[in-house]
Formats: C-alpha cells, structure tokens, sequence
C-alpha cells in the first residue's frame, strides 16, 4: 500500500521557539529506538527551515518557497523532510514519482539519495521506481551486518577487499566501503581525499571516487550519520554508527599522499605524457657522447624525422628502444589533442 502526503508533522506554538510534537514515535518499543531517536532530535535540531510545522503550508509550494532565506540548501531540506515523512510510515512503499513531486527532487539527485540509504539499510528498492522504507533505526544493524559479510570480524581479513570488486565504482559500494573504513581501521576520523585515494586504488577513477564520496558524505551528514569537521575534507562517523572491534588493519591511509596532483591520477592525460616525453629527452641529451651543431639543436629535436635521421654509430640497443617508446608516447600525445 502505497503511502500518501501527509502534511505537516509537528506542532509549532509560536515563530520563535517551535515546540515539536514526538506522540508518533512514542508508542515505538523496539530495542533500536535509540538510534532513531538520535537521528530524530538530529534533525530537529536544524533551523526550523527544514521542519514542516503543523498547520503550515508544504515547505516546497511556491509560496512558501518566496519566503525562504536566500541562502538556505534546497537540496537538504528536501533529504531530511523525506526521511522524517517515511518515518511515519516504515514499513511502507514509496514511489519514486511521489517522492520527487511531494519533495522537490531531481529524479537524478533522488537516484544518488536512494543508493545511499539503500547501502546502510534505510530502505530497498522493491522495483525499479519503488522503495520499502526500513528506517533510520536499521542503521546500525545493517552497518554490523555489512562487517560481518565482509569478514572483517576474523583476524586475517585485508580491508582491500573493499576494492576488489568491479562495483567498486558504484554509490551503494562506496557508501558501504565509506562507513566500514572508519570502523576497519578503528578511526572515527578520516580524511575523505585519502580515502578517496585508497578505493581508487585499482581502478584509477580518483576523480570520481571523490567526488561521488563528497556526494555521499553530504546525504550522510544531513542524518547525523556523518559529521563534518573544523578541518576540511575531515569526516567523523557518530555513535551508535561507529563501534569497536578487534580487527588489526592491515592498511594506513597515510600511506596515499595527497601532495601528488590530480593529473598523475588520471588513466590519460596529456600533460603527463608530454612530461614523460620531456624528460626522456633530457635523459637522452646527458647521455649522450657526441654534441649535435647549433642547426640541429634549433630545431625540433623530439620530431620524428631528428630522431630517425641520427647516425647509425650513435644508436646502440638501448637508445633504440628508448627512441621508439619515446616515439610511442609521442604518437599517443598527438591521437589524445
């Protein structure tokens, strides 16, 4: 059954000091309240923007967005209202068409949401356009859960074994391997860059492991689950979300510096390989034994036709094989501009 809008959720006796109703969650008597309620005072713990009071108007119609400050996250707003809507109704089914229409979602941005709370055990999709809705109190069960799938919980686990798989890539991976990075390494805080770095260990996709990180940390932290620190690119995993263990990593993000540009990242750049090319020019100049006349250093000595045209008594096995990777890389140069 389907669940419909219902607004609004709590009771605001004045608009200065908002008094929240909370008689819908009291009846609740499982032992996992506690993390729901964390995340419930979380949330209302926000400026009352990204409440929805009651006997107030929808947030998200035209005229209550005129009177919204400038500055205020849309996009947040839109995450938090849906959360403490569906947790009316855990156990219910939601559209995806409901969800964007009722909180104003980009159905891409919607996509990326979804998979997050998907991958700590907020919900499941039940079809392609459709989500069952668990609840925040699953959080951290479904954290344990995904440790133990893991294995991290037998002494010789390896923490690689979040970057082995071809879904490595994908948001719920990363959001999984996001979480369980702090926990496996036993560091409620972490430097999302070096992270970022560790999960593109093998694919090489830096670039969009962080980026798609930033996005995560960004859902994440609207929930309470992630915090942000003084500190920038520093995020915290709150209690009960973090826990510990007896595990002995076997990795240590310091071991990935940051101090590397992001070109030396890339699978193909092209300022990479015109580097290379430089530098083994250079190479090739110092060893050299015989010094070309003031012609031939005017030109272009990396041009095909000065590297073919050298003398044969000058080229021994191991500048020819120099020459022709030199020759390669600047074949590749030019197919990349």
């Amino acid at each position: 059954m389907l669940a419909s809008p219902t607004y609004p959720l709590f009771h605001q006796s004045s608009a200065v000091t908002p008094v929240y109703r909370m008689t819908a969650f009291n009846n609740m008597t499982c032992s996992a309240c506690a993390p729901f309620q964390n995340n419930f005072h979380y949330i209302q713990s926000q400026p009352p923007i990204f409440c929805n009071p009651l006997n107030a108007p929808n947030p998200f119609n035209n005229t209550a967005t005129a009177t919204l400050p400038p500055n205020y996250d849309k996009f947040k707003m839109s995450i938090t209202t849906m959360v403490m809507h569906a947790e009316r109704d855990c156990g219910r089914m939601f559209t995806f068409t409901f969800i964007c229409q009722a909180f104003q979602f980009q159905r891409r941005r919607l996509y990326d949401v979804i998979n997050a709370l998907e991958a700590i055990g907020c919900c499941k999709k039940a079809s392609v356009d459709t989500i069952i809705w668990n609840g925040l109190r699953c959080i951290p069960a479904s954290i344990r859960q995904s440790f133990l799938s893991y294995g991290f919980n037998r002494p010789d686990s390896d923490i690689r074994t979040l970057i082995s798989g071809d879904e490595s890539i994908s948001m719920l991976h990363l959001t999984q391997s996001l979480v369980l990075s702090f926990i496996v390494l036993q560091q409620q805080t972490l430097d999302i860059k070096r992270v970022a770095r560790f999960l593109s260990a093998e694919n090489g996709r830096f670039k969009t492991t962080l980026c798609k990180l930033y996005q995560i940390s960004y859902i994440l932290e609207a929930l309470g689950i992630l915090m942000k620190s003084n500190v920038p690119g520093m995020l915290t995993l709150n209690r009960p979300y973090y826990f510990d263990c007896n595990t002995t990593p076997k990795i240590n993000l310091n071991e990935f510096e940051m101090d590397d540009s992001i070109e030396k990242v890339s699978k193909v750049n092209k300022h990479s390989f015109k580097s290379d090319i430089d530098n083994s020019f250079s190479s090739s100049n110092s060893n050299s034994s015989d010094e070309a006349d003031d012609d031939d250093r005017s030109s272009n000595p990396l041009s095909i036709s000065n590297l073919l045209s050298r003398p044969k008594k000058m080229v021994c096995d191991d500048e020819k094989k120099m020459i022709l990777s030199i020759i390669r890389k600047i074949n590749l140069f030019h197919f990349i501009q």
